[in-house]
């Protein structure tokens, strides 16, 4: 289920409800903002914003520091991907995300990243995260 202009279509031909799995990754503490993307691609990758307090915990029992430079190194990345297919692990098998792209900046109405009703604005972060998305598909 989910709107239906909100369904991704990956490269061979499968509808993916990126809602549902985000809100089931957003029930993990350390998860706070979800964005899966994957429109035309061979496999799912997500947008993550972490939750402050529980990057400073997670970070520490990786053994790295807490900064924004920390986000971007493989074994946090690695760590991470673990959390989100134990989070999707109860959704069907299309719900595998390979890569990930973690921020610690929170999407706001404010920043027009999210809706007055909260709900994220796909197009507006797909266009912020341009750079890390392609990043996230190099290759592939």
């Amino acid at each position: 289920s989910g709107r239906l202009k909100e369904i991704l279509v990956l490269s061979n031909g499968k509808k993916v409800p990126p809602v549902d799995m985000e809100v089931a990754i957003c029930l993990h503490s350390l998860f706070e903002q979800a964005m899966v993307v994957g429109e035309g691609k061979s496999y799912l990758s997500a947008i993550i914003v972490l939750e402050a307090e529980h990057w400073k915990k997670f970070a520490a029992q990786l053994g790295v520091s807490a900064d924004e430079s920390s986000i971007h190194l493989p074994q946090v990345k690695a760590e991470v991907l673990k959390l989100i297919s134990n989070c999707l692990s109860e959704l069907s098998g299309y719900a595998e995300v390979k890569q990930v792209t973690l921020s610690l900046q929170p999407w706001t109405d404010a920043n027009h990243l999210l809706t007055a009703s909260l709900k994220i604005r796909r197009a507006t972060l797909m266009e912020q995260f341009s750079t890390e998305i392609d990043e996230m598909y190099r290759g592939h």
